[in-house]
This record gives structure tokens, sequence and C-alpha cells, in this order.
């Protein structure tokens, strides 16, 4: 971060910008920033003398890791609940009817990937989501997928019975 309080100093001692930029190896953008400070706010050397620390946190604040609170935020946990009362619904359905929902004046909703990275990391937070520790090969996992598939005859056209689908993965 730069040193906006000796790039004043050297500013108000009518230093060059490429003296300061070489003295202190900052850039151009920061001493027209701390220049258009003193502009507006009027400061000279005597009163830069008596300036708070403060002054200088509150004028030049880094907005780089501040993200905005104009989204409208989705509540992850009653969102979670449906997730696991529901074995049909899937983050995408869950997004849509986010989207389809009615946000308050000049909220902006997430995008899928960004609904999805919150959603997941409100999971990890709440030890909602667990990963299996195993070594590759030594196991087989089996899971039914879904609801029973209709079998047809097709000889007849008619349903002969219902099936049920297994997945298999060997990690």
């Amino acid at each position: 971060m730069a040193q906006f309080k000796e790039i004043m100093a050297l500013r108000l001692n009518n230093r060059s910008y490429s003296y300061i930029a070489a003295a202190l190896g900052c850039s151009n953008r920061d001493i027209a920033r701390v220049q258009t400070v003193i502009d507006d706010h009027n400061i000279t050397p005597d009163s830069f003398t008596q300036l708070p620390p403060a002054f200088f946190d509150e004028t030049f604040t880094d907005q780089r890791g501040r993200r905005s609170m104009s989204y409208d935020q989705p509540n992850f946990q009653a969102l979670a609940k449906k997730l696991t009362d529901d074995k049909h619904l899937t983050r995408h359905k869950l997004w849509m009817d986010y989207l389809a929902a009615p946000s308050a004046d000049g909220l902006l909703k997430y995008q899928y990937s960004q609904f999805c990275d919150g959603l997941a990391e409100y999971l990890k937070a709440n030890d909602l989501v667990d990963v299996v520790e195993h070594e590759p090969g030594q196991e087989f996992y089996v899971d039914w997928a879904g609801d029973k598939i209709t079998i047809y005859d097709q000889a007849t056209g008619r349903v002969g019975f219902k099936a049920s689908l297994f997945i298999g993965v060997c990690p």
C-alpha cells in the first residue's frame, strides 16, 4: 500500500511526481490521488502537521477486499434444509427459485456460480458435508439413482416392469 502521508509531505514541499515516485516507489496514480485530496481539503503545510492519523486511514481506504452488499443474500440455512428434505431438488432448481423471488429495490441476484459457491461455503462451514478418506481401488461405492425407471416391452409397447438403476464407483 502506498505511503500516503509521506507522499503528501513531499507534494506540500513542491516535489515533482517523478521525484516522489523514485523516492518512495509509488505510482503516479497514487501521487495524483494525494494531490486531489490536498486540493479538495485545502491542506497546507501548516494544516498538514495538525492532521490526525485517522484522517489517512479514512481518506485512503483500500476497497479491494470489501465485498459489495448490493446483492440479494439467499437464506442458505433454509436452502440446505430443502436439499436434505427433497432428494429430487437440485442446486440449479434452488437458484432458479432464488432468481424468481422478488428482491428489495436495487439489489442484484447472484449468478449461478456465485450462488453455488455461497451454498457450498455454508455447507462446509456448518459441517454438512464430509470428505471420505479412501485408498484408490480398495472400495466400491454403490448407490441407487433416483426413482425406478419404466421398462417397456418392445413387442407390445406396454409397461413390462419398473427397474431400479444403480451407480457403482470405484474411487
